[in-house]
C-alpha cells in the first residue's frame, strides 16, 4: 500500500524537512518505498535549487515524489524536466467534465502523453463516474482516484477495506 501525503509550502521550505520525514518513517516503520510526498507546481518552482536538493535527498532514501494539481500552476516544462519526480497528478478541474469537455480531454491526454515520455506515472484526481474512468483508461492513465471509488473514510474503515482486498489476492 502506498501512502501519499500532501506537503504544504511551509513544511517543504523548512530547513529540516527531510530529517523530519525520515524521523516519521523510523517512528512508524513505514517502508520509504511505500511513501509518496505530493507537492504542487507552485511549491516546486518557488525555490528551484532548494527543491532539487530536497527531491534528490528524498529520492535517495527511496521516497517517491509527485507533482500535485499539475496543469493549474506554472507548468514549466523546463523545470519538470529538471526535477527528480516520479509522478504527475492531473488536477481534478480537467477530469470533472472530461466526458463532455473536449478541451479538458485533450489537455488530460497531452499531460498523460508527456508524463509517459518522461517516464512518470500519471494519476488522475477527481474521478467521479465510470465514463471518466473509461476515458482515462483509454488514455493509458496509470491510476485514478476520486469519489467513484470512495468518499473519504475513517481509519477503521480503511483497515477493513485493506483487509478485504488482501483476502482477494
Amino acid at each position: 500500500i502506498i501512502v501519499s501525503v500532501n506537503i504544504s509550502s511551509k513544511q517543504f521550505q523548512h530547513y529540516n524537512f527531510v530529517d523530519k520525514v525520515l524521523e516519521i518513517i523510523n517512528e512508524t516503520g513505514l517502508n520509504p518505498k511505500n511513501l509518496t510526498l505530493e507537492i504542487t507546481e507552485t511549491i516546486a518552482i518557488s525555490n528551484i535549487k532548494h527543491t532539487m536538493d530536497v527531491l534528490n535527498k528524498l529520492r535517495s532514501f527511496g521516497i517517491s515524489v509527485a507533482i500535485d494539481d499539475f496543469g493549474t500552476g506554472y507548468s514549466s516544462l523546463s523545470y519538470l524536466n529538471e526535477m527528480n519526480v516520479n509522478e504527475l497528478k492531473i488536477d481534478k478541474s480537467f477530469i470533472w467534465d472530461i466526458e463532455k469537455n473536449n478541451r479538458n480531454k485533450l489537455i488530460s491526454n497531452t499531460i498523460i502523453l508527456l508524463a509517459k515520455q518522461l517516464g512518470l506515472r500519471v494519476i488522475a484526481e477527481g474521478v467521479e463516474n465510470c465514463e471518466q474512468l473509461l476515458i482515462l483508461k483509454e488514455m493509458k492513465c496509470d491510476i485514478a482516484q476520486g469519489y467513484h471509488f470512495s468518499k473519504p473514510v475513517e481509519k477503521a474503515r480503511i483497515d477493513e477495506m485493506i483487509s478485504t482486498a488482501s483476502l482477494l489476492n
